[in-house]
């Protein structure tokens, strides 16, 4: 369980951060970084062409995802305190990933308190709690996936639905219902375009529910 801080690991090297108490802090990674069980990386930028890959349990804190880089959090796994962001101001204590940055939540890998502007893709067995898709963000949510957990807000960008979104509050961008369900619990700003599966919304303020196939189900039109 050895510690190590301000580690640069260039394009085809590689990192591996494993056992109890392994612990490495502001790494800048062009190359491979590895966390199993045991360790923990945190603030580790990842830059252009740099991995992170996150397994059963291993942590990352505070990452730091810059363009063209990649975390993968696979069965296991787990990054909290998630900010998947644009470039612009980054809060403390979260993941970033920056402008064209990829986190893909793999089969039993979680992540949680996630701002996306980048792009998130949740797989089959992710999960994901207390997210918002931010500006210039786009979150995939696959077939057989379940997002239940904490706060779901949709303030900007985009949120494509194959799988089950429930408590979504959406302010503005789009959410689009390509399969499967969607339950919305405030639509004001935006739209929800469903194309197969069904959408319910508990509140529609503003913003507008259009239903191209599938279902609307116990959609309530209030004035705002």
């Amino acid at each position: 369980g050895g510690t190590a801080e301000a580690t640069q690991v260039q394009a085809g090297g590689r990192q591996v951060v494993s056992g109890t108490g392994a612990y490495v802090s502001g790494v800048q990674l062009a190359g491979w970084q590895i966390v199993v069980s045991g360790g923990t990386a945190e603030a580790t930028q990842i830059q252009s062409g740099g991995i992170e890959n996150i397994s059963a349990g291993g942590t990352g804190l505070k990452t730091q995802i810059g363009s063209y880089g990649v975390q993968e959090v696979f069965a296991g796994g787990s990054a909290a305190y998630v900010t998947i962001d644009g470039g612009q101001e980054i809060s403390s204590g979260d993941v970033v990933i920056l402008t064209a940055g990829l986190q893909n939540v793999n089969s039993g890998g979680s992540v949680e308190h996630v701002i996306i502007s980048g792009i998130q893709n949740v797989l089959s067995g992710g999960s994901v709690a207390n997210y918002s898709v931010a500006a210039g963000g786009t979150q995939n949510v696959s077939f057989g996936v379940v997002l239940a957990g904490g706060t779901a807000n949709l303030v900007a960008g985009k949120q494509n639905v194959n799988g089950s979104v429930t408590n979504v509050s959406i302010l503005g961008g789009t959410q689009e219902i390509v399969v499967g369900s969607a339950h919305v619990s405030l639509l004001s700003g935006g739209e929800q375009n469903i194309f197969a599966g069904t959408g319910t919304i508990d509140d529609l303020q503003s913003g507008t529910q259009n239903v191209n196939g599938g279902a609307a189900v116990s959609t309530n039109v209030n004035k705002a």
